[in-house]
């Protein structure tokens, strides 16, 4: 897409406020499809590829591992040497954490995290320091050991609202580094993604996402039991 054309879609975006100071989304979802609709075929096919991997409603606890993965590695390929790819892997890098601290929680191996290996470059760096806290990356990812505690005091608002405080820093920075090109775009549309979960959040539905994650550890723990008896 010619580069003006971005300029007048990013003008057409009304601005974003932290998702923790905001009542509502400035724009709604039908509102936002419409003013991406002028963007080329293209474009929309990345963001739409994107979002289904990246938007937080998207990133169900009952999502399989195994669907992730394969998502994530068609996006790399079909992205690779793009410079939006950095955002995608850094997501996916804190997927795969937050996914490493669940396995642990629910006692399970770090063997099984041969599956993540071409998911994540920390994958190999995290079987290997299973048994520290942090799995020795607090220095890249200081949002590990608070992580760690919540999700071990069984605080889901707390833990979903860390995370998304974590993911919106990033982008919110990210996206100051670009104005009018595709990136801006994408990193708009996942800043928005963030405002209207939030806003439409509630510290009951949070408690639920945290029962069902606990509910299929313990499931999946009942069935390894199962099978070695």
């Amino acid at each position: 897409m010619a580069e003006y054309s971005y300029v007048d879609v990013i003008t057409a975006l009304p601005h974003l406020r932290d998702p923790f100071h905001s009542d509502q989304a400035p724009i709604s979802r039908l509102q936002l499809t419409k003013r991406l609709s002028s963007l080329d075929h293209d474009d929309r096919q990345k963001l739409n590829g994107i979002a289904k991997l990246l938007y937080w409603g998207q990133l169900d606890i009952e999502t399989r591992d195994a669907d992730l993965i394969r998502t994530a590695q068609q996006l790399k390929m079909n992205f690779s040497g793009m410079d939006f790819l950095p955002q995608i892997e850094w997501r996916m890098d804190l997927r795969f954490i937050v996914a490493c601290l669940r396995y642990r929680h629910e006692g399970r191996s770090a063997d099984e995290l041969d599956k993540f290996s071409r998911y994540s470059i920390y994958a190999h760096m995290v079987r290997k320091q299973w048994g520290k806290n942090d799995f020795g990356l607090s220095g890249k990812f200081p949002w590990i050991v608070t992580a760690k505690q919540m999700l071990e005091d069984e605080d889901a608002f707390g833990l979903e609202r860390l995370l998304m405080q974590t993911v919106w820093k990033y982008y919110d920075a990210a996206w100051h580094n670009h104005q009018y090109d595709f990136n801006a775009i994408l990193l708009y549309t996942l800043r928005w993604d963030l405002v209207d979960r939030w806003t439409s959040y509630s510290h009951p539905a949070a408690q639920r996402r945290f029962e069902k994650l606990l509910q299929e550890g313990i499931a999946q723990a009942k069935d390894r039991m199962d099978i070695e008896i």
